[in-house]
């Protein structure tokens, strides 16, 4: 276990939320790169092979992979898929076990309350956000 004393109360939610934003990015960028790869005719299934060693060898495709391979569909793999499936107008929400995809909308707004509360901009969150609402807003979840 990792675990990281990071300052006063409140500073363990704040890591937290860096956390979230960092994975939720990194599923989100795997789910774009998945559907341009498709549509270029690569087998994106190879693509974590492709990665290994370099910069894309990230835990979020490492995780995609792993969930594909074995499921249950989980965490941000499921996040991975259902925008994945939005984004090339595939089925409403992947087959899922667990917390339900509304939880990253909550994580999401947890993140856009404490950038306004600290005045931090924020673009990719709020395209993300903007993403996410259209997700649920034509898909369910």
């Amino acid at each position: 276990d990792n675990i990281t004393h990071m300052g006063p109360t409140g500073t363990g939610q704040a890591t937290k939320a860096c956390n979230q934003m960092i994975g939720f990015l990194s599923a989100f960028a795997v789910a774009e790169a998945l559907v341009l790869g498709e549509r270029l005719g690569v087998d994106v299934a190879r693509l974590p092979d492709a990665f290994a060693g370099g910069f894309a060898d990230t835990p979020a495709i490492r995780e995609w992979r792993r969930n594909m391979a074995q499921g249950p569909l989980i965490g941000l793999p499921l996040h991975t898929e259902a925008m994945r499936a939005f984004l090339s107008d595939g089925p409403a929400l992947p087959a899922y076990e667990g917390a339900s995809p509304a939880n990253l909308r909550k994580d999401i707004d947890i993140i856009r309350t404490l950038a306004r509360q600290t005045g931090a901009t924020l673009p990719l969150i709020e395209q993300m956000a903007v993403m996410v609402g259209l997700l649920h807003a034509n898909r369910g979840g």
